[in-house]
């Protein structure tokens, strides 16, 4: 585990670092005690004692700093990229579910924590990959009660439909369940890899207020259509 999450500086990659840095400081807290080693282009400049590291201090905590810089004789630019890092960070934190990565960009005072829950991984993930996020965070049943609810939506504009007593009324709730129905089909289908993405949202879950606000208007047609049944009905049985 300590391999996989200690960045690459271990082995051939600490060496390639120290290698092509102006600077590499180390600080390894061990055993209760920190031992502190420096390079200046690859070569030490801490002495050992007893060939060993001396020690600068003591901590009840175990892990390494290393603190380096890229050698500006050999790079063109040392100035690092923040969405860079942040993305391989992403990544790393990502194939380490477990962990949690703290970044600290000091020159702007920005601060965050990667996890692999956080790792933004999906595209537009509040409008057309929703339903992804959804199924990770309520899992398969509470996925199966999202396509239940839009199920239920589409069989009651139906059920609507069947009751309406004329042909716009008909044609007004078979619409918005069409609408429902296929819009939801293919945001679930591009979600589960089954179909390109065409960025069509979820109805009634996609984050974005043009689509939301047609929707409501649409289901406020069918619910005048069911309505104006039902008064159709009561005066047909009081007559």
């Amino acid at each position: 585990a300590s391999y996989k999450t200690s960045g690459g500086l271990h082995g051939v990659g600490s060496s390639v670092v120290n290698a092509l840095s102006s600077y590499m400081d180390v600080k390894i807290s061990r055993n209760g005690h920190v031992y502190h080693d420096r390079y200046e282009r690859g070569v030490p400049v801490i002495e050992l004692e007893n060939n060993l590291l001396p020690v600068i201090g003591r901590s009840k905590e175990t892990g390494t700093t290393i603190n380096f810089l890229p050698d500006d004789q050999i790079f063109e630019k040392i100035r690092f990229s923040s969405p860079e890092i942040k993305s391989r960070l992403h990544e790393t934190a990502y194939l380490n579910p477990n962990r949690t990565i703290e970044y600290a960009d000091y020159r702007d005072g920005n601060k965050e924590e990667i996890t692999a829950n956080n790792g933004d991984f999906v595209a537009e993930s509040e409008t057309d990959f929703i339903f992804s996020v959804a199924g990770e965070e309520l899992g398969f049943v509470g996925s199966c009660g999202i396509i239940l609810l839009l199920l239920l939506v589409v069989f009651e504009c139906l059920y609507m439909s069947a009751r309406a007593k004329d042909l716009a009324g008909r044609v007004i709730c078979s619409g918005m369940a069409c609408i429902v129905s296929l819009q939801s089909f293919i945001n679930i289908g591009v979600s589960c890899g089954l179909l390109p993405n065409t960025g069509t949202p979820l109805p009634f879950v996609s984050h974005g207020l043009t689509s939301m606000l047609c929707l409501f208007i649409g289901m406020g047609f069918v619910l005048n259509v069911g309505l104006q049944a039902r008064i159709r009905m009561e005066r047909e049985e009081k007559a």
